[in-house]
């Protein structure tokens, strides 16, 4: 692979990387250093607050995912309930994944 395909590729995967958005609204505590993940409200076993609720876009569900996780890790949560899932196509080759979720903080 020539060098200028390398670098073709390299600008390629961060314009990918930086293409992931997550905005959110709601209440910011101390950061945390883990966040529960789940995908049904009857999984949660301990008593919480929802503190926000957050949007993710981008082009790779597991991107959105991990950046919706990094996210909820800064405003304080202790776990991310995923509520919905979509995807829309914005170009012929091109599908944008979204992904809704509230921001939890256990009692």
């Amino acid at each position: 692979m020539t060098k200028l395909k390398q670098l073709l590729w390299i600008n390629l995967l961060l314009l990918v990387a930086a293409c992931t958005t997550i905005d959110y609204v709601g209440n910011s505590y101390t950061p945390t250093k883990k966040v529960d993940v789940f995908f049904d409200e009857r999984d949660i076993d301990r008593d919480y607050e929802v503190i926000g609720k957050a949007i993710g876009e981008g082009v790779s569900m597991d991107g959105v995912k991990d950046k919706m996780i990094e996210r909820a890790k800064r405003e304080g949560a202790d776990a991310v309930l995923i509520e919905g899932i979509s995807s829309d196509m914005i170009a012929p080759d091109e599908v944008r994944k979204r992904i809704g979720a509230s921001f939890l903080r256990y009692r």
